[in-house]
């Protein structure tokens, strides 16, 4: 009996273990309306997947999805992005990439740099097929100072917009409603949470603040502080990194 019920875990655990993902389908999709669009939500996973893929379609759907998260979401994707710039590696695509030609996109820094022309609708100095170091290392510059200008421009609009609502609301209204770690509420927490940082735009404020709505500690982890949503068979980290105590980025990650 031992045997077989170790052997009906395990089984579990192999169905499941795609339970981040689907879970972007189902919870993110539905999860509300942000800056006029449908709310979905987008982990490191799928960027670093997107950058990777051999389909040119795939990248032009996911930067479509990817217009429409949270702007602390699109901060994040812009600064993964950023980082790849400098990288010289080669990921060739299965369909033609002509018409790109201000941008490599059989080269992962040339792909980097064209899904941030198209997120921020800055053009970046071209990525062509032979580009030196230093040339790569020229676009990484300018992206990130226009990342900065994005983020100034964004979050100036964005704090306009965003409900006026005060902590102590805040704390009322999701009293119970976000538990971290491995527990039956994790799905619906992982909900939650999205609502709240909809709500409580993250970026600039203070983490402790944040602490104080959702009635817990974040865990501190390397490089910053996460809350963990966990269903036993997978789920969903936010991750943030902080600076003097305010929220700086917001990085979703799968768990499985």
């Amino acid at each position: 009996m031992m045997k077989e019920k170790e052997e009906k875990t395990r089984n579990r655990r192999q169905c499941w273990r795609f339970l981040p993902a689907m879970l972007g389908v189902l919870l993110w999709v539905t999860s509300g309306i942000s800056e006029g669009t449908n709310q979905v939500n987008i982990t490191l996973d799928e960027v670093e997947m997107t950058l990777r893929t051999e389909e040119r379609l795939q990248m032009d759907e996911a930067v479509d999805r990817w217009h429409q998260s949270p702007l602390y979401q699109r901060m994040s994707i812009l600064e993964v992005l950023s980082g790849k710039l400098s990288e010289k590696d080669r990921r060739p695509l299965n369909q033609s990439a002509q018409g790109e030609e201000r941008y490599d996109l059989n080269s992962l820094a040339g792909r980097a740099a064209w899904m941030m022309d198209r997120l921020m609708h800055v053009q970046l100095p071209p990525i062509p097929q032979n580009a030196s170091p230093e040339d790569l290392n020229k676009t990484q510059k300018t992206a990130k100072q226009k990342v900065a200008e994005y983020r100034r421009e964004a979050l100036a609009r964005q704090m306009m917009s965003i409900q006026k609502l005060s902590v102590e609301q805040l704390k009322k209204t999701y009293a119970g409603r976000i538990v971290p770690g491995i527990n039956e509420k994790a799905t619906e927490s992982m909900s939650n949470m999205s609502s709240l940082l909809r709500d409580w735009f993250p970026l600039g404020r203070d983490l402790q603040v944040l602490e104080a709505i959702v009635g817990t500690k974040a865990e501190p982890v390397q490089g910053g502080f996460s809350f963990r949503f966990d269903t036993g068979f997978g789920g969903l980290e936010y991750f943030f990194t902080v600076d003097d105590g305010k929220i700086e980025t917001v990085v979703l990650k799968g768990l499985n």
